[in-house]
């Protein structure tokens, strides 16, 4: 947990709680704008939820986060030994928008985060998981069209 999140009051212990690991960061700065923006991972039933949090100013709370699931049945992948750290793909800085891509190897892929900004202050994240393998593969036809047919009778 970031030092400025708090535990809800209302929040009952005897529910399922997710585990929530912060990745150490090389420099998150380089990959956006602020060094208390986070990242965290916890593990969960089939793999992993990537959080990003984004945090505006020195003092304030967080602004904005966003969410995936990295697929890791088996949870091979350990994030303590691999290292993980966000790689810039792109950056694009015009009058009145800032907007930044980045990537970070996960097991069978790669998280991707899209960060915009208005200079009005308008913020949006984007997290999104992307396969290295494609995902059906000997599905498509020489001709690109999907070859999966729906049986005329469950079996």
């Amino acid at each position: 947990m970031h030092p400025t999140d708090t535990t809800e009051a209302t929040e009952n212990t005897s529910e399922p709680r997710l585990d929530w690991h912060l990745l150490q960061m090389r420099d998150a700065s380089d990959i956006w704008c602020t060094k208390r923006d986070t990242t965290q991972v916890a593990a969960v039933e089939g793999g992993w939820l990537f959080r990003f949090r984004h945090y505006d100013g020195s003092q304030s709370a967080m602004s904005t986060q966003d969410l995936t699931f990295v697929p890791d049945p088996e949870h091979r992948w350990s994030p303590e030994q691999t290292n993980p750290h966000w790689e810039r793909l792109g950056s694009a800085v015009a009058m009145g928008y800032n907007d930044r891509t980045a990537r970070m190897a996960v097991p069978g892929g790669w998280v991707y985060l899209s960060a915009f900004a208005t200079r009005g202050g308008n913020l949006t994240l984007s997290l999104v998981f992307g396969p290295a393998e494609r995902l059906c593969v000997g599905m498509m036809n020489e001709a690109g069209n999907d070859t999966r047919r729906i049986p005329e009778k469950p079996k």
